[in-house]
């Protein structure tokens, strides 16, 4: 018991049943339907992270083979393993042997697929194609786009989309009543804010939260922003006001003052988000230029922050008629 109350969060409370998987219900229904059927093809799950796709395959894995889910089950990040090694040994020497004393199809799970290269991935289709009669391979992604068509025809393809925000309530209700902890909508809403439905993202973001809070308390949405230093909605209008209202200058300094400890590039995140719904002139502009200064910011120009919030600013006062 101690043992499980010292793990992370994220491995704490992973669903150890088909019910206890957060949304994806249809997706769940399909499966269990496979599996009842004995009729598992290759499968291939994507979808943002945080979205249940290695829970879903480990709750498939453990109701297929149970107490001997560890014979017939072997699970790579391909992350670790990348390269064509994974293919020429581990996976093959997997594929290629046949267990004496359980019968069944072997269950292959790899995980962050996409990283591999396309090389990589022409020789898991070979391996796929050879060992389709006793094993079954998952492949879990975040971008589809990345995997390549021949391996994509041969599997069946799920998408996971975002976590609902009322499912997220839901869970972290349930969870936080666990750890002795309660949560307001308004958390629970600046999570969903942040993460964009990333439930093992939020489940870090809780996990810190406690030890500062203590058991018996409540988190709300400033201890989120507070400690995740993302900028809150408040903060993100009240910089867009101070650069529409004032001078260059003015608005240079108090910005400045004012995200001393969030990093800039989330607030052009969430100033992008705004501008979008927002009726000015010139959008197109604003919004081309502020992708700009993000990708200087993503790709080594990070180191001249003062620069790239003069420039930030300065979009905003090209036209004096926005």
């Amino acid at each position: 018991m101690n043992k499980k109350m010292n793990l992370p969060w994220v491995d704490k409370y992973r669903p150890n049943s088909f019910d206890e998987v957060v949304s994806q219900k249809n997706i769940i229904k399909t499966i269990e339907n496979l599996i009842d059927k004995n009729n598992i093809p290759h499968l291939l799950f994507y979808g943002p992270p945080g979205t249940g796709k290695t829970s879903t395959i480990r709750v498939c894995a453990k109701k297929l083979y149970g107490k001997y889910v560890n014979s017939m089950v072997l699970e790579l990040n391909a992350s670790n393993d990348n390269g064509i090694n994974i293919i020429r040994e581990q996976i093959k020497d997997f594929a290629g042997t046949r267990n004496m004393f359980i019968k069944g199809i072997k269950l292959i799970i790899l995980d962050e697929a996409d990283s591999l290269s396309n090389d990589v991935q022409n020789a898991l289709r070979r391996v796929i194609e050879r060992y389709s009669d006793n094993t079954r391979f998952c492949l879990v992604c975040n971008y589809i786009n990345k995997i390549i068509p021949a391996i994509q025809s041969r599997c069946a393809r799920f998408r996971f989309p975002p976590l609902t925000i009322h499912d997220i309530g839901v869970q972290l209700d349930k969870i936080c009543g666990l750890e002795g902890l309660k949560i307001e909508q308004n958390a629970v809403e600046a999570l969903f804010r942040i993460t964009r439905g990333d439930m093992r993202s939020i489940l870090n973001i809780l996990q810190i939260c406690k030890p500062v809070i203590g058991i018996n308390s409540t988190i709300n949405d400033e201890l989120i922003y507070k400690y995740t230093t993302k900028p809150s909605n408040t903060l993100i209008d009240d910089i867009l006001e101070i650069i529409l209202k004032n001078s260059l200058r003015y608005a240079f300094m108090k910005i400045k003052d004012l995200t001393n400890k969030i990093n800039l590039i989330d607030v052009i995140y969430y100033l992008i988000e705004k501008i979008v719904i927002m009726d000015i002139k010139n959008k197109c502009f604003i919004l081309q230029e502020l992708a700009e200064i993000e990708n200087n910011i993503v790709y080594g120009n990070d180191i001249h922050m003062d620069i790239q919030l003069a420039g930030l600013i300065s979009i905003f006062h090209l036209d004096k008629g926005l």
